[in-house]
């Protein structure tokens, strides 16, 4: 069982924090449990600046990554690891990353389940002169398109909550 020590001054809160080393196995696991309940407060999915706003720490976020409990859906997106698993993981990461994109062309046809064709890429509508967005491991297509056209016929639909 490690002693705590003052690592220093956390600014932001403009508290003293402990060496995340250091902490006994009874404080781990409080942090842990917090960390749980807060993901289980916010239906089981949270960016990372969220968690640690809501005082989870890093360390206790990537010890539950490491340990299966959550996972990274995105580029600073985690989840639950219990909860179902995500029908289309792709979409659900471009909704989180880039939330005025359209889904569109035959990305929007094969959700809608109305072709056969099965995307390689997602393809999304931005309005004009927005700038490509960077998602890691995530084919995109992008098109863009001027006001008018851009929010025609668009409707709002809900994958995996």
């Amino acid at each position: 069982m490690g002693t705590a020590c003052v690592f220093g001054v956390d600014r932001s809160i403009g508290k003293q924090v402990q060496c995340p080393w250091s902490l006994s196995n009874a404080s781990r696991e409080t942090s842990l449990a917090n960390a749980r309940q807060v993901f289980t407060q916010h239906l089981g999915m949270l960016r990372t600046s969220d968690a640690i706003r809501l005082g989870v720490h890093p360390r206790t976020l990537y010890a539950l990554r490491d340990s299966g409990e959550v996972e990274q859906v995105a580029r600073g997106f985690y989840r639950l690891s219990e909860k179902p698993a995500l029908t289309n993981p792709d979409l659900v990461a471009v909704a989180l990353r880039i939330p005025r994109a359209v889904i569109c062309l035959i990305s929007s046809l094969a959700h809608h389940g109305l072709t056969t064709d099965v995307p390689h890429t997602v393809d999304v509508a931005l309005p004009g002169h927005a700038q490509i967005p960077k998602l890691g491991g995530i084919p995109l297509r992008v098109f863009w398109y001027s006001e008018p056209s851009f929010s025609a016929g668009v409707q709002s639909v809900s994958i995996d909550g």
